[in-house]
């Protein structure tokens, strides 16, 4: 039962569920790791987690439900979101942040160059400092 989700790297990963009449909305940020889960307008839960897995349970009437926020590889900014009832899933979203336009190879040359400049730099700076030059 995949609903609406939005995700953004300023706005983080939004994920809206409706689950037995109740509306679940859960936010991660992608800066911060903070987590939050709303069921019906009312924030339930909230935390912060840098792990790959993060696991909270809330309650719905009365019936516990366990929220699974996952990254399924840390080289992708894509987060999954699962809701479970005794280990069956009752919903499912995925979402991934793509940029708006793909970046321009010179950008990346250009970003190396400027980091391996930098980093030389830096270098000598620091030896000169320390006298060690």
């Amino acid at each position: 039962m995949e609903q609406d989700v939005e995700a953004g790297i300023r706005n983080g990963f939004w994920f809206f569920f409706e689950l037995d009449g109740h509306q679940v909305t859960i936010h991660n940020s992608a800066i911060s790791g903070r987590e939050r889960v709303w069921v019906d307008d009312e924030l339930v839960a909230t935390g912060i987690t840098w792990r790959k897995t993060s696991r909270r349970t809330i309650e719905i009437d009365g019936r516990p439900v366990e929220v699974v926020l996952s990254l399924p590889s840390l080289l992708v900014a894509r987060m999954t979101c699962e809701l479970r009832h005794n280990g069956e899933q009752l919903a499912y979203a995925e979402k991934e942040v793509r940029p708006d336009k793909p970046v321009s190879p010179w950008a990346i040359v250009v970003s190396v160059l400027l980091g391996a400049a930098a980093g030389y730099w830096g270098v000598r700076l620091v030896l000169a400092l320390t006298g060690a030059e």
